[in-house]
């Protein structure tokens, strides 16, 4: 066992070792590294003593039906996780689903009957009899009053689930029938075989269109929402079902007319699963190739949904449509946007492969099946903060040389060192992503948000701009500025504007280092390298100030909570205070440090300041001038120190290629942020307190959950929503006994 294999049994152990034995440094970082590994839970469904291969809720969420690879079905109570019955203990079953109005169950026997039973109860109400072989699949008409069987005897058979008696069988098929799904008005049905053709059915004929080029090694199968459109597997090689590269398609099929309207490829293995959108304005297509992919309803790709490290088993839309949700062979389930394909979240927490994904009927939980041997439950609020423990990554073009959140955390400024700014969004609010190219030949040093997060400054050379953010957005859509700077020709960009309308900081010599807004919003304050800070007022870009007396660069300059205040820090190995009115020096801050300072700045609180210098960071006093605490453990330069925003927390990143998050009263070190290949330039606090961001010269930035930085205690209090057991016995046993002498 080790603590990838098996995250909830790490925790346990871990946990147990510090309750019973002693608390150490190395229990607490398999605890923080085990729940990072896992999500939020709603229990778990075990003593099923084999691989799980289906799960599905009952319409109103009381009850859940299992299906397991050793072919047997059972029943659990969703409130108290608990089995109330194995239907059929002496019979296998090959499918399980609950009726629409969550009455019955349906089950398709390996011994040919079809058999429906009490779905609270578990109780057996009546066999369905006719079938001379196994039954693959049995579903329920949308209306309840059918069920609908598929055999290895080749047949279709419909059933009157009031009375158990046959209503019709159906021939067309050649070899045995796998698959069946009704389209969601009822008109239609369709069914899959291994003779690689679909039917399209109606209840009120025993004649079906025949739909050829189903070569896939899956079945797959799905109907739009208004009944019209059917989408189909397909395999390379055959001649409707092939596309010309030997890709993996799924076709799209007019149900009136029984005939193909366009063809979705790029899948390069089998086809898992399709599904459309609840309003059938897009569909989704899931592979064993690990990806997804997002389509319009009239074939066009929206996005390739990249992010699973192994086969996927399904891809499906939420009850609302806002999400896809995945479940993969690499023991996870993600979330996606259903508009731009963007990954959400992952849940974590299966120690085997996610075989199948279901949703309540409310949407608010989903239930997976795993080859662990158990079935979970989640809770589905991806919107919420704190219910994901995903550590994102986000790919530039160049080393992220700074990181930078608007006021209400729902988008995220980076500049890198080829001269671009990128704004993206953050969680459900956000807009789209854009990047334009402040400047390829000068230094674009930082970025910060106004206030009111309608503006942004950021810095080019010697020269600090500040753009209206809707106004910038409007013409990177309207010029696609990359694209003039690598393409046109120079009379073409002599005819073009050639950056949006801004307001221009002017009047240093030097580059400029950083720039920051004051708290209303009415100054800014830049930091450069001829040794001086400038203030200006943002709305003209007037100067109204000047910051003398460091002897070298100054590399970073930003204002008190109160804005009475600008703190700077240099080359010169100092930070100083100054009056942001008077603009007079009121005194130096921890005397002379021991390299120059990269970075200096307040709490937000107004209590503290923290510098970076050297391999370190150094809290003081701003009204004494004095070091109060030292910040001590990195191995290379720490390049930037930020408070959170309860001034409990600081984070440093470092030349050490990591991050660390300290406790700002102790000065104890909580956590270490390990995942980048390149030295950490800079790191921040989101404006809630519950993410990092860190921007690296490794060309990405992420962003760790609360849970990679949180205080011990309150890993703690989220071991119970995270682990959904406790220790066996058997496990107590093995792993927590002493060896006998």
């Amino acid at each position: 066992m080790t603590l990838a294999s098996d995250p909830e049994l790490s925790v346990l152990l871990a946990k147990e070792a510090l309750d019973k034995f002693a608390d150490t440094k190395e229990a607490r970082d398999v605890i923080r590294a085990g729940l990072l590994s896992l999500s939020n839970v709603g229990g778990a469904l075990r003593e099923h003593g084999s691989k799980v291969a289906s799960a599905e809720f009952s319409h109103d969420g009381k009850f859940i039906v299992t299906r397991t690879m050793d072919n047997k079905v059972r029943l659990w109570d969703v409130g108290t996780k608990k089995l109330i019955k194995e239907l059929g203990e002496n019979s296998g079953s090959n499918s399980a689903t609950f009726s629409p109005d969550g009455k019955l169950i349906a089950t398709g026997g390996m011994d040919g009957v079809v058999r429906l039973w009490d779905a609270t109860t578990g109780a057996p109400v009546r066999e369905l009899k006719g079938h001379s072989a196994q039954v693959h699949r049995a579903v329920f008409s949308p209306d309840g009053n059918y069920v609908v069987s598929v055999s290895d005897d080749n047949t279709v058979r419909v059933w009157k689930v009031a009375t158990g008696e046959p209503f019709k069988v159906l021939r067309g098929h050649t070899a045995a029938v796998s698959e069946i799904t009704f389209s969601p008005d009822q008109k239609h049905f369709a069914t899959e075989a291994a003779d690689e053709k679909a039917f399209i059915w109606s209840l009120d004929s025993d004649q079906g269109k025949e739909l050829n080029g189903l070569t896939g090694t899956r079945a797959a199968l799905a109907f739009s929402p208004d009944g019209n459109l059917l989408a189909t597997e397909g395999g390379p090689g055959t001649e409707l079902g092939a596309l010309p590269n030997g890709e993996f398609p799924v076709t799209v099929w007019d149900v009136e007319r029984g005939k193909e309207k366009f063809k979705l490829g790029g899948h390069q293995d089998y086809i898992a699963s399709v599904s459309f959108s609840p309003d059938g304005s897009a569909i989704v297509t899931g592979s064993g190739d690990s990806t997804a992919r997002l389509w319009t309803a009239d074939g066009q790709l929206v996005k390739e949904l990249r992010g699973h490290t192994g086969p996927l088993a399904g891809a499906i839309f939420s009850p609302d449509g806002k999400f896809v949700v995945t479940a993969s062979a690499d023991n996870t389930v993600g979330v996606w946007d259903s508009l731009d394909g963007k990954l959400l979240t992952q849940f974590r927490g299966h120690s085997q492969a996610v075989n199948n994904v279901a949703f309540s009927a409310d949407g608010q939980h989903i239930v997976t099946a795993s080859d662990d041997q158990t079935a979970r439950l989640w809770p589905f609020h991806p919107s919420e903060a704190g219910t994901s423990s995903t550590v994102e990554s986000w790919e530039y073009s160049a080393a992220v040389t700074s990181i930078a959140c608007s006021p209400n955390g729902s988008e995220v400024a980076a500049t890198t060192r080829d001269g671009k700014l990128w704004l993206d969004g953050v969680g459900l609010q956000r807009s789209m992503p854009f990047m334009y190219l402040v400047d390829r030949s000068a230094k674009v040093a930082n970025a910060r948000f106004s206030p009111d997060g309608q503006s942004i400054a950021t810095t080019r050379g010697s020269s600090g701009v500040i753009y209206n953010i809707d106004a910038l957005r409007s013409f990177v859509d309207s010029t696609r500025s990359e694209f003039i700077y690598q393409e046109a020709s120079p009379s073409e960009k002599k005819d073009k504007i050639s950056e949006p309308d801004g307001v221009k900081l002017e009047g240093h010599t030097a580059d400029i280092n950083s720039v920051a807004v004051s708290p209303d919003g009415r100054l800014v304050v830049t930091a450069s390298a001829d040794g001086t800070a400038g203030v200006w007022d943002a709305a003209t870009g007037a100067t109204l100030g000047e910051l003398r007396g460091h002897g070298k660069s100054v590399n970073s300059a930003s204002f008190s909570p109160d804005g009475k205040f600008i703190v700077t820090a240099g080359d010169d190995a100092t930070v100083r205070l100054w009056d942001a009115t008077r603009f007079a020096l009121v005194r130096m801050i921890g005397g002379t440090y021991p390299s120059v300072v990269l970075s200096a700045e307040y709490s937000p609180d107004g209590r503290f300041i923290v510098a970076a210098s050297a391999e370190a960071a150094w809290v003081s006093d701003p009204v004494r001038g004095e070091v109060v605490r030292k910040l001590d453990g990195h191995t290379g330069k720490v390049n930037s120190a930020s408070f959170s925003p309860d001034s409990r927390l600081i984070v440093t990143a470092s030349a050490d290629n990591t991050a660390r998050v300290w406790n700002a009263q102790t000065g104890e070190s909580i956590a270490t942020l390990l995942d980048h290949k390149g030295p950490v330039l800079n790191a921040l606090f989101s404006p809630d307190g519950r993410s990092v961001f860190t921007a690296s010269e490794d060309y990405a930035t992420r962003i760790y959950p609360r849970e990679a930085f949180a205080p011990f205690d309150e890993l703690r209090a989220l071991i119970s929503q995270r682990v959904a057991r406790e220790l066996t016995e058997k496990e107590r046993e093995d792993y927590l006994k002493e060896p006998e002498s």
